[in-house]
């Protein structure tokens, strides 16, 4: 059998040979590749069928719901509006990092009024430093002021076991997570990141605060995707079917989230301020996904489906919940989606407060995470960018090359202006940058 941890460099050759592509704008995502090629892995381990198949694409079964799509005011002429729910659990055995001053942020009882703010116009792009100059490195997280960004490089003759990095206001720190095709997936305002490591036995998920990395408990397998100010951490144990778990805090064991009862399975990906989680469930043929919704207060429910070019989608992936925000992508079309025809995709942000789906400007844009404001950040064709109010935004690359695969925006600051991601040097290798914005 082929070593799985070759996964990620035949991810990466793969997209090379994809440069000429005209379309299919989520198959020359580097970081999100390299994220399918994980899945991938698990479903194969899981199913015993090809995963591709099942995960390469998100899909849903069509579920037609009429929704009232309004379009928003340019971002000067309001507040983002917060979530409501219950008050959050504090981590009790929560400790400041001596080492790190931490952000003023609103207590975990609420969520912090964001100030509006404008689009930007203009972006420059600054390459991240990278402790013993490894050739390549890559951009999985940020906090979101955009103080702290997460990552990891790839160093010469490397094989599965990469460097960790946290950048503090742009200074590397070297993390020692444990296992195999280690990721840290989010991070706090105070420098708290969770992630995980692969085993022979599968992910293994972990926290890192205070300089220590410690296990999470309550699962012998699983991932850690996501954590908010409170230290709720949100994720999956992974089994035959995988249970979508939350975190109460990083001491408190993992505690399952309620299911439809349909035999659907998935993951938990984002939780807000306000404890409001978000997720991905599949179907119990395993063929369809559809967005899923725990709140605090215990109850659930499956997200709406948006609707692509008048009609409901075939598939709805969420991919990030901040200030009352989901963003996340959308595809008609394409037998991989449990669709016909030609596939067509589009970014789609609901708007949780009024239960909408809010107006998204039209282009060629596929989203990897969305800010307070309803902004979203990943790339429009081969090139990293932005989608606010006022439309399509392409940042400036490392280097101009004709065709760049490994150039994405991963995350956006609630303010706009501090952009995270990854963009190709002069010698075709994607490296961690952040983009200043006015």
């Amino acid at each position: 059998m082929k070593d799985v941890r070759n996964d990620d460099e035949d991810m990466i050759t793969m997209l090379r040979r994809l440069d000429d592509e005209p379309e299919r704008p989520g198959r020359v995502d580097l970081a999100r590749a390299v994220t399918e090629a994980r899945r991938r892995r698990r479903t194969r381990r899981l199913t015993g069928a090809s995963g591709a198949a099942v995960l390469a694409v998100a899909a849903v079964a069509a579920v037609p719901v009429s929704l009232q799509v309004i379009r928003p005011a340019l971002s000067g002429d309001r507040t983002a509006a917060a979530t409501a729910g219950p008050t959050a659990t504090a981590d009790p055995d929560a400790t400041a990092d001596p080492k790190v001053a931490a952000t003023p942020t609103a207590g975990p009882t609420q969520t912090a009024p964001v100030p509006a703010s404008t689009p930007p116009t203009r972006c420059t792009v600054h390459r991240l430093s990278i402790p013993g100059g490894d050739p390549m490195s890559l951009v999985t997280g940020a906090d979101p002021t955009g103080r702290f960004v997460l990552g990891r490089s790839y160093p010469t003759g490397h094989r599965g076991t990469y460097p960790m990095l946290i950048w503090d206001n742009g200074k590397p720190r070297r993390v020692n997570l444990p296992g195999d095709d280690q990721n840290l997936t989010d991070v706090t305002t105070s420098g708290v990141a969770v992630g995980h490591g692969w085993t022979e036995k599968g992910p293994v998920p972990y926290i890192y605060r205070n300089g220590k990395v410690k296990k999470l408990p309550g699962a012998t397998a699983g991932e850690a995707l996501a954590i908010n100010e409170a230290n709720q951490i949100v994720g999956y144990r992974e089994g035959e079917r995988n249970q979508p778990v939350i975190w109460p805090g990083p001491s408190t064991a993992a505690v399952d989230l309620p299911l439809p009862g349909d035999g659907s399975w998935g993951e938990a990906v984002d939780i807000d301020e306000a404890g409001t989680v978000i997720g991905v469930l599949i179907d119990r043929e395993g063929r369809h996904q559809f967005g899923y919704l725990w709140r605090p207060d215990g109850t659930a429910q499956r997200l709406p489906t948006p609707l692509v070019d008048g009609a409901p989608a075939d598939s709805f992936r969420p991919q990030s919940i901040r200030n009352g925000w989901v963003t996340g992508i959308a595809i008609r079309g394409g037998s991989g989606n449990g669709g016909t025809g030609e596939e067509v995709s589009t970014a789609v942000r609901l708007h949780l407060p009024t239960g909408r789906f809010v107006e998204v400007p039209r282009s060629s844009f596929w989203p990897q995470n969305g800010n307070a404001q309803g902004w979203m950040v990943g790339f429009i064709g081969d090139r990293a960018g932005l989608l606010t109010d006022a439309g399509p935004l392409v940042l400036p690359p490392l280097h101009a090359h004709k065709s760049a695969p490994g150039n994405t925006g991963w995350m956006i600051s609630d303010d706009g202006r501090t952009v995270t991601g990854q963009s190709e040097d002069a010698k075709g290798e994607p490296q961690a940058v952040v983009w200043r914005c006015r």
